[in-house]
């Protein structure tokens, strides 16, 4: 990426008073899996990897570049999603987590401001002719979401809908998309980044180019999420360099890179 010269004084800058304040250190990261292009293994490969140097995606590019301009470097950890917290909480090893909720206040982590937000839709093939005006509607249907999805998506959701025996559950995003697309599932919930790399993806196996699909806003929201730190000097100096990706345009350039509407 090639930055203008007055954002490269203010990163250098930046680099050099962080870097001043503490010692520079490998940090840790957990992210969770299959869910490009917020996290993605090389090119078009979404298997789970602990190795950095093929690790790429929103989330990790903004956090490796936050971290730059803080002195550190990036170590991914690739897991479940649902698992980010009771990891970071057990292991040792690992600094932060990326991407998750804040919970109770008695969980202890230090949150860092907003790092990424999703915008959820519940999509539908239009030839199905499904209408969805609320949640009550989707329980006629088959639907498919993340699993853990329940606690993003409101009580609302999760006690009209998730709980609902005919929901097909997946961890792995991929496997939530091919259910839809060989029509295993009527409905798919899921951040609409997510929803359209999957489409060009599983282009080659389904009929997803010509088939015309319908985003139903149902949440009418977007769902912040957050990187958890277990030091709150390690958050501090994150939020500082958060701050700066955004202020200098880098931040919307790295999402730039992978969101192609």
């Amino acid at each position: 990426m090639i930055f203008k010269s007055h954002n490269n004084i203010l990163f250098f800058l930046l680099a050099l008073t962080l870097g001043a304040s503490a010692t520079a250190k490998e940090v840790t990261v957990a992210f969770g899996q299959f869910q490009p292009p917020y996290v993605m293994h090389q090119e078009h490969n979404v298997h789970p990897s602990s190795d950095s140097t093929h690790m790429h995606g929103i989330e990790i590019d903004i956090f490796s570049a936050a971290l730059r301009l803080s002195g550190h470097t990036l170590k991914t950890q690739i897991m479940n999603k649902t698992e980010i917290k009771w990891s970071l909480k057990t292991n040792r090893n690992i600094d932060a987590g990326s991407a998750i909720s804040p919970g109770r206040s008695t969980d202890q982590f230090y949150y860092s401001d907003k790092l990424i937000e999703h915008t959820p839709f519940a999509i539908t093939k239009k030839n199905k002719n499904i209408v969805l005006n609320s949640f009550d509607d989707l329980k006629n249907y088959k639907v498919a979401v993340r699993s853990g999805s329940n606690m993003a998506l409101g009580n609302s959701f999760a006690n009209k809908i998730y709980q609902n025996k005919k929901d097909n559950k997946f961890a792995n995003q991929l496997h939530q998309n091919i259910a839809f697309w060989s029509d295993k599932a009527d409905v798919i919930i899921v951040d609409r980044y997510i929803f359209n790399y999957y489409k060009n993806m599983l282009a080659n196996e389904f009929d997803t180019l010509s088939q015309a699909v319908e985003f139903n806003d149902l949440f009418s929201k977007k769902i912040p999420y957050y990187a958890a730190f277990k030091d709150k000097n390690l958050r501090d100096q994150f939020n500082s360099a958060l701050e700066t990706l955004k202020k200098s345009g880098e931040y919307q350039a790295i999402i730039s890179r992978y969101i192609k509407l």
